[in-house]
């Protein structure tokens, strides 16, 4: 059946010639049919694709694709095999009719075929089909089949424990059935540093000498070869090698311990035996005997006068009167030599030790010991360790400790208590400097000797205070909740005396040294006290808005660590007249008729803190002075109050002025301070703004008169942060290659890099830079996006890697930078040949040498790596010679 298509719609028209015309109309409809006059067509006309020669069958190999641009039937196309040869390996494949999807139909061999050529038909299914052919050239890829065989063709009988490094043992050969890599071995000795095996010439490979061998270690060596093919995976073969060492003189006579420590009795007889030494040899024969001598020391003098050896047995003897006194030990270095060819020798250091007797008594550093042991210590607390020294040795020199009492400070032994062995002195009680301050006591230092011979040391103790009394308030006030009263009258100017407090603190030093401070109320505007002479005055003159009773709390504190304090509260009573004020509890600032002795012990501390601070309080005054003017005295200092709600209010005379924040987090950061001048108030900053956190603050601000009903009024102060260069700029590397060939091309691109800056303006806008002479440079992409590219060739022998330091600088003023190392990899290309030291090598070889011999190693350098560097040797045919070399070689 054929498709029928519509080509195209057509329009007749037929006019006659009468006036006025007249005319008639048809549609004519053409239909085209589709006639098969196109054979398919492939997309290639050679297809490659490779397959394993173990490949099951079902194995997809490749697909070949044929369109034809008929339509219907004339264009479906159908897909075979020919095998106009009869060739038997072409059955071992088959193709899907359809999808013309090659797959394995039986067993495909490397070794019987390692190439196979089909022939592929593409047909359509037209009334008349036309064929078209391409071919597929399928690779048959070999497969790692066959393990390795090693084969020793020549092994010497012994080899001489001092051979040389590579001394020749065995010559060995290796062969494997497989193609390609899956043929090509290498060979390797496992776990033995002792041999190595060299590539002589492709698979043949010799045994040689490759660390110094020991045959006192080893007599024999079980040399285990591995030859391993370049398969995937790869397979391998082992085979042991017995190697036989023989022996040479090459071990010196052992002493079992380099040092040997013995002991003598200073009373020995003469020609006592006082130790034996041995020194061993593992060599045989002469090798191995063995005879001593002793060695003069240039330390201990000539201990032969003292000490002697038997040079067969190694008996060490007394040859002379030993005084430990004179020389307490002899450092004796006894040699032990063998006979063998060389003779070798070795040495050994015995150090005889005299034994005491107890002529020393025990002796301590220094006669007096001074300690110091905080009050309030923990009982059982080790305050001190005694430690005395006796030069004797042994039980003279074990020293026990005990205490001595003193007569000047009574029984020490309730206070404290001494470790006969460590010589710890622990405290009995816990001390309280206010009670004893210093005491004294002796330790005695006795050795167990016979007889115990000791002595003495005198051991003070100072008690160091602590801050653990509170300050004592004096009379009349009183610190126990009661409430004192003190009036002043309404008329009082300001610094009127209104009362003295009085405190003692029971501590010594800075402990006791007291300052006073008004606890409560917060803030307060109406009196003030004196920090050192605890004396409470006004501030300024009574108003009719103040109260009529002011409570105040006065806290006393010490200068300890930590602080101490004790308070005392005051009701001060405004009156209306100076008559009225006199309360039986008021002290004015007049000079007393006597002082009892603790208000003297006050007056003193007193002074001794004022001088202290005398210097400081001046410089103070001076500076506050310097900054006021002629009208300070009409106005009077501003008073800063904190409210509950967390917002500031200064007053200031009359008037008062809030700050309120619009935002909780910025409430720290800027604090408004009445200015002490006509010229208005300031704010200023009190902690670090940041410009990358907010850009600007919205404060409003309140002024609230102090009427009785008072009034206020607000506005708002918009404050514009401006962004100073304090952050550097920040580098980051997105994306970066492994590595770079050596043979990169310029512009080659090796990573990306983004720079940003969190400053604002100039400040942010970054350059970025390659310091040193790297062959690499940076591009940019778009702002502070960066590309790094190769600028220059590359050579991995020169350079394998390169630290690219690459800076980032921003445009501030100053401007501000960071740099970050970028280290690239460069990957090997073959672009280095193998290299011969020398052109041209000279060789000599006996005539009738043993076949297999090694004549010669020729050895070449490749600077490349990996398969680069591999390199295989190989006997190029001299035409100039009669005689062909590999006949010879």
């Amino acid at each position: 059946t054929c498709i029928i298509a519509i080509l195209s719609a057509l329009t007749l028209t037929a006019v006659d010639g009468g006036k006025p015309p007249r005319s008639g109309t048809m549609q004519i409809i053409v239909n085209v049919e589709d006639i098969n006059d196109n054979i398919p067509v492939f997309s290639k006309s050679l297809y490659k694709a490779r397959v394993n020669e173990n490949a099951p069958p079902g194995t997809s190999i490749i697909r070949v694709q044929a369109s034809d641009p008929d339509e219907g039937v004339n264009g479906e196309i159908v897909y075979a095999l020919v095998n106009h040869n009869n060739d038997k390996h072409v059955d071992s494949f088959l193709i899907h009719p359809e999808t013309g999807e090659i797959t394995v139909k039986g067993d495909v061999d490397y070794e019987r075929k390692n190439a196979v050529e089909l022939r592929v038909q593409a047909k359509d299914k037209g009334h008349k089909p036309r064929p078209a052919l391409c071919k597929v050239l399928l690779e048959i890829v070999d497969i790692n089949d066959n393990v390795p065989k090693i084969s020793v063709t020549s092994l010497v009988n012994t080899v001489k424990e001092d051979a040389p490094i590579d001394t020749m043992v065995g010559m060995i050969t290796v062969t494997d059935s497989d193609a390609g890599k899956n043929g090509q071995v290498t060979l390797k000795i496992q776990g033995s540093a002792s041999f190595k095996v060299q590539n002589s010439y492709n698979n043949y490979y010799t045994l040689v000498v490759n660390g110094p061998l020991d045959r006192e270690r080893a007599s024999e060596y079980n040399v285990t070869i591995t030859a391993t093919d370049e398969g995937t995976p790869p397979l391998s073969s082992t085979s042991v090698i017995t190697v036989h060492v023989s022996d040479v003189n090459d071990n010196a006579p052992r002493f079992p311990e380099p040092v040997i420590n013995v002991y003598v009795k200073e009373n020995s007889q003469i020609g006592a035996v006082i130790h034996t030494v041995s020194a061993f040899d593992p060599d045989v024969g002469d090798n191995a005997r063995i005879t001593y001598y002793l060695l003069e020391s240039s330390k201990s003098g000539p201990v032969t006068s003292m000490i002697n050896i038997n040079s067969d047995s190694g008996d060490i003897l007394v040859n002379g009167p030993l005084d430990r006194e004179r020389a307490s030990e002899y450092n004796v270095t006894i040699t032990a030599t063998d006979e063998g060819t060389p003779p070798l020798s070795s040495t050994s250091v015995i150090t005889v030790h005299v034994s005491d007797v107890n002529d020393n008594a025990p002796r301590f550093p220094e006669p007096v010991i001074n300690v110091y042991v905080k009050e309030n210590s923990q009982i059982g607390a080790v305050i001190h360790t005694v430690s005395a020294f006796d030069p004797d040795v042994g039980d003279n020199a074990r020293i026990t400790y005990c205490l001595i009492e003193s007569s000047k400070s009574g029984p020490v032994t309730s206070m404290i208590n001494i470790n006969s062995d460590s010589g710890d002195i622990h405290s009995l009680q816990s001390f309280n400097y206010e009670e004893i301050k210093t005491f004294e006591f002796k330790v005695q230092a006795t050795d167990s000797g016979v007889p115990p011979l000791s002595s003495n040391a005198t051991v003070n103790v100072f008690i160091l205070d602590e801050n653990d009394n509170s300050p004592g308030i004096l009379a009349p006030y009183s610190e126990l909740g009661s409430v004192n009263t003190e009036n002043i009258p309404y008329s009082a100017d300001a610094g009127y005396f209104v009362a003295k407090i009085r405190a003692v603190d029971a501590d010594s030093g800075y402990n006791a040294l007291l300052s006073y401070h008004i606890s409560e109320p917060k803030g307060n505007n109406l009196f003030r006290i004196g920090t050192s002479s605890g004396e409470i005055r006004t501030k300024r003159r009574m108003s009719d808005n103040d109260l009529k009773t002011h409570p105040l709390v006065i806290l006393v504190c010490d200068n300890g660590e930590p602080s101490l304090s004790a308070t005392v509260s005051i009701d001060v009573v405004v009156v209306e007249s100076a008559g009225d004020g006199k309360t039986p509890f008021r002290h004015a600032p007049i000079k007393e008729e006597s002082f009892s002795d603790l208000n003297l012990y006050l007056l003193i501390a007193i002074v001794c803190v004022s001088v202290i601070f005398f210097l400081s309080l001046i410089s103070l005054i001076a500076v506050k002075c310097h900054r006021t003017d002629s009208s300070l005295g009409r106005y009077s200092a501003p008073m800063i109050t904190t409210h509950p709600d967390g917002s500031w209010s200064y007053s200031k005379s009359a008037q008062q002025y809030d700050v309120c924040f619009n935002s909780d987090t910025l409430k720290s950061d800027v604090v408004v301070f009445p200015a002490p001048f006509p010229r208005g108030r300031e704010i200023t900053v009190q902690k670090y703004v940041d410009y990358e956190q907010s850009n600007a603050i919205e404060i409003r601000i309140q002024a609230k008169d102090r009427g009785y009903n008072p009034r206020a009024a607000h506005c708002k102060v918009l404050v514009e942060v401006e962004d100073v260069n304090d952050n550097i700029p920040e580098i980051s590397v997105t994306s970066l290659v492994r590595t770079v060939k050596e043979d990169a091309p310029i512009d080659t691109m090796v990573g990306m890099i983004t720079v940003t800056d969190s400053d604002a303006g100039k400040n942010g806008l970054v350059t970025l830079n390659i310091q040193g002479s790297a062959p690499f440079k940076v591009q940019k992409s778009y702002k502070n996006y960066y590309t790094l590219v190769v600028n220059g060739p590359l050579d991995r022998e020169r350079a394998s890697e390169y630290n690219v330091t690459i800076t980032a600088t921003d445009e501030g003023t100053p401007p501000l930078s960071s740099t970050s190392v970028i280290t690239v990899h460069v990957s090997d290309v073959n672009d280095n040949a193998p290299r011969f030291p020398e052109p041209v090598i000279n060789v000599y070889v006996k005539e009738n040498s043993q076949i297999g011999a090694v004549i010669h190693t020729v050895s070449a350098f490749d600077p490349d790596v990996g398969d680069n560097a591999r390199i295989t040797y190989y006997i190029l045919v001299d035409m100039l010679c009669c005689m062909l070399p590999n006949q010879y070689f």
